[in-house]
């Protein structure tokens, strides 16, 4: 399935691809190699579910979240104006010193 999502995203779910790409790794090469080919550059994030790929993709420039644990990580690194609901609150967590989304949950 592909989504054509806000801001210049596009969301796939390639769950059903899996084996016959060899892999999540070698499928995100090859999404990697065709982008390319294109011309033009993308941040490609693998994660659970789509919302948390995009957070990945748009806050890190891409990453591997396979785990619970690794998108735990992942999203605690995220720049917390990355979600478009915070943009909005951006000054005020800027002067609570809050800068990403592990600095909002303490």
């Amino acid at each position: 399935n592909v989504v054509d999502a806000d801001e210049a995203v596009v969301l796939l779910d390639v769950t059903a691809s899996l084996r016959l790409f060899h892999g999540i790794r070698a499928l995100r090469r090859r999404v990697r190699d065709v982008v390319a080919s294109f011309g033009v550059s993308a941040a490609i994030s693998v994660a659970s579910t789509g919302p948390a790929a995009w957070m990945v993709a748009r806050g890190l420039r891409g990453g591997l979240a396979l785990s619970a644990r690794s998108l735990r990580r992942a999203l605690a690194r995220v720049p917390l104006v990355v979600a478009p609901d915070a943009r909005r609150y951006a000054t005020w967590f800027d002067e609570l010193g809050c800068e990403t989304l592990a600095d909002l949950q303490r």
